[in-house]
């Protein structure tokens, strides 16, 4: 059965492949959920490295930059670029004709390319999987985008982009720092070489990055800290 590429238009929870056909209410869907003004979590890993812990660089917002937002279109290419501050950050996504003409045949090649026994994936995809950001959908407590993009040589780059929600309760209740914690043995991994310990030290290194930034977005102080480096 061929793929509705309408449904990203209409379900809250979808999920599909940026192609052609779909890129147009893809970038539509990204833009709603950067709408509201909120600070963002961005974790960043390759799927494949098990034994590496992710990137996390949460307290993101947009940058005061009038290409914060980049959408982008011609004959054969189109996609969206973002840009985030405090640092230098960063996510997007994009899809050429010259990979797949459309979602089905994306999905056909996929399928195709994984059943080739490669070592580490298929090549030239990106899937995007949404939690909100329908047209006129306000912001919710799960609102999150996921962006796992394999590049020439087939490897997944997988980018998770959290949101605070900015409603009436206290910063420091947000979904970001929830939803790391309770995902935390997902992406660090308990079985890292064997070693507990070195899991552990993992552990208390995103615990404490949370709560700092959870007590500074309280005192309304900067994320950043005084000599500039990400906190």
């Amino acid at each position: 059965m061929s793929p509705d590429p309408t449904r990203f238009r209409r379900q809250r929870d979808a999920r599909g492949m940026a192609t052609p056909d779909t890129i147009e209410d893809i970038i539509a869907r990204v833009q709603a959920l950067l709408s509201h003004d909120r600070r963002m979590t961005v974790v960043r890993r390759i799927t494949w490295q098990n034994d590496t812990a992710p990137e996390v660089f949460p307290g993101l917002t947009l940058a005061n930059d009038d290409r914060a937002v980049n959408t982008w279109k011609n004959d054969t290419d189109a996609g969206i670029s973002v840009l985030l501050e405090p640092g230098i950050h960063s996510f997007g996504l994009s899809t050429s004709s010259a990979w797949d003409a459309t979602e089905e045949a994306a999905w056909a090649r996929y399928h195709r390319e994984k059943a080739d026994g490669r070592y580490k994936g298929p090549e030239n995809f990106t899937e995007v999987i949404f939690r909100g950001g329908l047209p006129n959908d306000g912001p919710a407590r799960d609102d999150q985008l996921t962006i796992n993009a394999w590049n020439s040589n087939g490897v997944c780059i997988q980018t998770v982009i959290g949101f605070d929600y900015d409603g009436e309760r206290p910063r420091r209740d947000d979904k970001v720092a929830a939803w790391l914690k309770a995902n935390r043995d997902q992406y660090l991994n308990p079985g890292i070489d064997g070693n507990a310990i070195r899991r552990e030290t993992c552990y208390m290194v995103l615990d404490t990055l949370l709560d700092e930034y959870r007590q500074r977005a309280d005192e309304g102080r900067s994320l950043v800290d005084d000599v500039g480096q990400d906190v």
